[in-house]
Protein backbone atom coordinates (compact mmCIF):
# COMPACT_ATOMS: atom_id res chain seq x y z
CA UNK A 1 0.00 0.00 0.00
CA UNK A 2 1.16 3.30 -0.90
CA UNK A 3 0.84 6.63 0.86
CA UNK A 4 -0.24 9.52 -0.87
CA UNK A 5 0.07 12.00 2.25
CA UNK A 6 3.81 14.07 3.48
CA UNK A 7 4.90 12.67 6.81
CA UNK A 8 5.49 14.81 9.99
CA UNK A 9 8.83 15.22 9.16
CA UNK A 10 8.29 16.08 5.30
CA UNK A 11 5.98 19.33 6.84
CA UNK A 12 8.50 20.58 9.66
CA UNK A 13 11.24 20.83 6.91
CA UNK A 14 8.78 22.71 4.56
CA UNK A 15 7.49 25.07 7.04
CA UNK A 16 11.38 25.34 7.99
CA UNK A 17 12.52 26.75 4.42
CA UNK A 18 9.22 29.02 4.45
CA UNK A 19 10.26 30.39 7.57
CA UNK A 20 13.92 30.61 6.55
CA UNK A 21 12.57 32.23 3.52
CA UNK A 22 10.58 34.71 5.33
CA UNK A 23 13.33 35.71 7.70
CA UNK A 24 15.61 36.40 5.00
CA UNK A 25 12.56 38.35 2.90
CA UNK A 26 10.92 40.52 5.93
CA UNK A 27 13.42 42.83 6.72
CA UNK A 28 14.27 43.81 3.05
CA UNK A 29 10.25 44.40 2.90
CA UNK A 30 10.18 46.76 6.04
CA UNK A 31 13.13 48.63 4.07
CA UNK A 32 11.00 49.11 0.93
CA UNK A 33 8.18 50.59 2.92
CA UNK A 34 9.85 52.94 4.75
CA UNK A 35 11.71 54.08 1.66
CA UNK A 36 8.84 54.35 -0.40
CA UNK A 37 6.91 56.51 2.57
CA UNK A 38 9.80 58.52 2.37
CA UNK A 39 9.56 58.95 -1.61
CA UNK A 40 5.87 59.69 -1.18
CA UNK A 41 6.73 62.79 1.14
CA UNK A 42 9.41 64.13 -1.14
CA UNK A 43 6.76 64.03 -3.62
CA UNK A 44 4.52 65.98 -1.57
CA UNK A 45 7.19 68.54 -0.59
CA UNK A 46 8.09 69.24 -4.26
CA UNK A 47 4.01 69.43 -4.54
CA UNK A 48 4.31 72.10 -1.52
CA UNK A 49 6.78 73.38 -3.97
CA UNK A 50 5.23 74.04 -6.79
CA UNK A 51 2.14 75.82 -5.01
CA UNK A 52 4.60 78.50 -3.37
CA UNK A 53 6.52 79.13 -6.36
CA UNK A 54 3.23 79.81 -7.69
CA UNK A 55 3.13 82.77 -5.14
CA UNK A 56 5.89 83.88 -5.26
CA UNK A 57 4.74 87.28 -6.00
CA UNK A 58 2.14 87.02 -3.38
CA UNK A 59 5.26 86.32 -0.46
CA UNK A 60 4.69 83.21 -0.64
CA UNK A 61 1.20 82.68 0.71
CA UNK A 62 0.07 79.52 2.71
CA UNK A 63 -3.04 80.02 2.46
CA UNK A 64 -4.44 76.52 0.82
CA UNK A 65 -1.79 74.79 1.40
CA UNK A 66 -1.10 73.98 4.91
CA UNK A 67 -4.09 74.42 7.36
CA UNK A 68 -4.05 73.57 11.39
CA UNK A 69 -0.90 71.77 11.03
CA UNK A 70 -1.98 69.58 8.07
CA UNK A 71 -0.86 69.27 4.42
CA UNK A 72 -4.14 70.09 2.21
CA UNK A 73 -2.90 69.30 -1.06
CA UNK A 74 -0.09 66.22 0.19
CA UNK A 75 -1.22 62.44 -0.82
CA UNK A 76 1.19 60.67 1.19
CA UNK A 77 0.66 59.04 4.03
CA UNK A 78 0.00 61.49 6.86
CA UNK A 79 0.23 59.07 9.41
CA UNK A 80 3.99 58.70 8.91
CA UNK A 81 5.61 62.32 8.54
CA UNK A 82 4.59 65.61 9.48
CA UNK A 83 4.59 68.27 7.23
CA UNK A 84 5.64 72.37 8.20
CA UNK A 85 6.26 75.26 6.16
CA UNK A 86 8.18 78.06 7.35
CA UNK A 87 7.76 81.05 5.04
CA UNK A 88 8.76 84.84 4.48
CA UNK A 89 8.06 86.98 1.99
CA UNK A 90 11.17 86.13 0.18
CA UNK A 91 11.89 82.72 1.20
CA UNK A 92 10.61 79.18 2.60
CA UNK A 93 11.41 75.44 4.47
CA UNK A 94 9.83 72.90 3.68
CA UNK A 95 9.93 70.49 6.74
CA UNK A 96 9.41 66.79 6.96
CA UNK A 97 9.34 64.53 10.34
CA UNK A 98 9.56 61.30 10.76
CA UNK A 99 6.92 59.92 12.93
CA UNK A 100 8.00 57.73 16.03
CA UNK A 101 4.46 56.12 16.14
CA UNK A 102 4.71 55.18 13.01
CA UNK A 103 8.11 53.74 12.59
CA UNK A 104 9.25 55.84 10.01
CA UNK A 105 12.01 57.30 12.26
CA UNK A 106 13.55 54.14 11.65
CA UNK A 107 14.24 54.79 7.83
CA UNK A 108 17.84 55.14 6.85
CA UNK A 109 19.26 56.91 3.76
CA UNK A 110 22.42 55.42 3.06
CA UNK A 111 24.45 53.86 6.19
CA UNK A 112 22.87 56.85 8.18
CA UNK A 113 19.48 58.10 10.17
CA UNK A 114 18.38 61.17 9.78
CA UNK A 115 15.88 63.21 11.87
CA UNK A 116 14.22 65.33 9.62
CA UNK A 117 13.88 66.13 5.62
CA UNK A 118 14.15 69.61 4.40
CA UNK A 119 13.64 71.68 0.96
CA UNK A 120 14.12 75.78 0.81
CA UNK A 121 13.41 78.15 -1.78
CA UNK A 122 17.06 78.25 -3.40
CA UNK A 123 16.61 73.98 -4.12
CA UNK A 124 18.80 72.88 -1.61
CA UNK A 125 17.30 69.54 0.25
CA UNK A 126 18.81 67.77 3.00
CA UNK A 127 19.86 65.02 3.78
CA UNK A 128 21.74 64.73 0.45
CA UNK A 129 21.83 61.07 0.66
CA UNK A 130 18.14 61.15 1.17
CA UNK A 131 16.87 62.91 -1.95
CA UNK A 132 20.04 60.80 -4.57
Amino acid sequence: MKNKGMTLVELIIAVAIIGVLASLAYPNYSRYVLENHRKAVQTDMARIQLQLEQNYLAGYQLSGIISSGECMICAGDASRYQISVSASTHSYTILANPKISSGQHLDRCGESSYQQLTLSHNGLSTPDECWR
